[in-house]
This record gives C-alpha cells, structure tokens and sequence, in this order.
C-alpha cells in the first residue's frame, strides 16, 4: 500500500539556489507548477511546487505546512516545467525566480485563479472601421 505524499518541494521567489520543504495538505499529492502559499520567514509567499514526495531530510515536526493552493492544475505543462529547469541550470538562476519570471504579475502576487490573470479587450465599432 502506498502513502499518499506527506511533504512538497517548493521553489521560492528567493536568490537562493535551493527549493524548501513543506507538509503538504492531508491527503493531498500536489502537481508540479501548482503554486502554493506557504509561510517563508515572517512573513506569507506564493511559491511553486517542484515535487510531490514521501520523505524530507528535515524532521516533520519542524516543517511547516503549506497554507493554501492556488492552482487546480499545474500553471505550466510538462515541457515548459523542463525548459525552467534547464534556464536554471544553465543560466545558474535560482529556480524560485526563474519561475517567478515566467508567470504574470497577478499570479506572482499571488491571485487566487489563473482566470484573474486574464485581460479583457473590447473591439468598439471605431476600431472595427479601422481594420
């Protein structure tokens, strides 16, 4: 029988070259490219989930919990999960923010859907005439 994934990697919009460990929601096995809201030092940041897993070199009881999820799905698909990881290998750019680069601004603060990251743009009768 098989566990479901008690603890989530997590990229942070930090300069550090290092992704940090957090409980995940009971029962839960987070996507990769999920964004979560976690606590990070005094205060609350959006981060990105690299991996969903069973085991964490930090002692449980000294993890903190993610606080909530943002996405349903993962932001990026699988491919472009890959091209970030290789921009921040090859670049030696921290993952948090190459992650953080390549999302819009709504979402890097933190919006609670990518639906809010969406514009609207109306055509009027005027522009119309001009096409």
């Amino acid at each position: 029988m098989s566990r479901a994934p008690a603890f989530v990697r997590v990229a942070m919009p930090a300069p550090l070259a290092r992704a940090f460990d957090y409980r995940a929601p009971p029962g839960e096995a987070l996507t990769p490219g999920v964004r979560v809201r976690v606590p990070f030092g005094k205060r609350e940041a959006t981060g990105v989930v690299l991996e969903s897993t069973t085991t964490s070199a930090i002692a449980p009881e000294k993890l903190k919990a993610v606080r909530a999820v943002l996405d349903g799905a993962p932001l990026w698909p699988t491919v472009l999960l890959k091209l970030l990881h290789w921009v921040s290998d090859y670049y030696h750019a921290p993952i948090g923010e190459v992650m953080q680069l390549a999302m819009p601004v709504l979402l890097r603060r933190g919006a609670d859907s990518a639906a809010a990251a969406t514009q609207r743009i109306i055509l009027l009768d005027a522009g119309r005439a001009r096409t």
